[in-house]
């Protein structure tokens, strides 16, 4: 009985040294739910990384990160705390397929990792390129007024008298019923035409020659009487 007891005991304390050590060496810090948003794009987009790091112990994790291929991209905490928090972070990547993997060191203890999904990267198409816009019109300026000449009246002869005389340059006013003209500002008056065509001087000559012929006429006349009376005289002493 004594001998069935100690191998009973031996028996149980061989299961737990089996059983423990998976138990004891089970790693306390983990990374789960990786992601990879999209995981089919272009090199125009952004990709975002997403995984959790949870541990047991409450270990916090000092750093988290995402490797492809070579690149690596630095996540930070979203939501939760350190030890039991989501971890994100973003880049562009170069054309190709590339295998992800999250990575975490861990402040104490076991440093995880957990393999992501592949990102197939293609180029991105060339931009459209932007309309050219229409040249934008320069403004005629207005033609300049063309001034107008204004056109002078031509001036008027002066219109000849009934009598057939020429107005006297020289003189102003009516003289023997013709309107004359006086000469323009700052011209000399050329004074009497000579050769008759002076109508003031042929006036002054008229009046002169009209004078002397009354004149002439009457003392004629006087002489005329004269003589009568004396013939008269005469021949009344003769017939006394």
């Amino acid at each position: 009985m004594p001998r069935r007891r100690s191998y009973a005991a031996l028996l149980v304390l061989a299961l737990l040294l089996v059983l423990a050590p998976p138990t004891l060496g089970a790693p306390g810090n983990q990374l789960s739910e990786g992601s990879v948003n999209p995981v089919n794009g272009t090199t125009a987009n952004s990709f975002v990384f997403t995984v959790r790091y949870t541990s047991a112990q409450g270990h916090p994790a000092t750093s988290v990160s995402a490797t492809v291929s070579t690149f690596t991209v630095p996540m930070g905490l979203i939501a939760g705390t350190a030890s039991d928090g989501t971890f994100q972070g973003n880049t562009n990547l170069p054309a190709g397929s590339f295998n992800v993997t999250f990575l975490a060191d861990a402040q104490q203890g076991f440093d995880p990792s957990l393999a992501g999904p592949t990102v197939t990267v293609s180029f991105a198409p060339p931009p459209t390129p932007a309309p050219t816009p229409p040249p934008t019109p320069v403004p005629t300026p207005p033609p300049a007024p063309v001034a107008t000449p204004v056109a002078t009246p031509a001036a008027s002869a002066p219109s000849s008298p009934a009598d057939g005389t020429t107005p006297s340059p020289g003189s102003s006013g009516f003289i023997g019923g013709v309107v004359e003209t006086p000469p323009p500002s700052g011209q000399l008056d050329p004074g009497p035409a000579i050769g008759g065509g002076d109508v003031e001087s042929q006036l002054w000559t008229l009046l002169i020659g009209g004078l002397i012929a009354i004149g002439v006429l009457t003392l004629f006349g006087i002489f005329l009487i004269l003589r009568d009376r004396r013939r008269n005289t005469v021949e009344e002493r003769i017939t006394l």
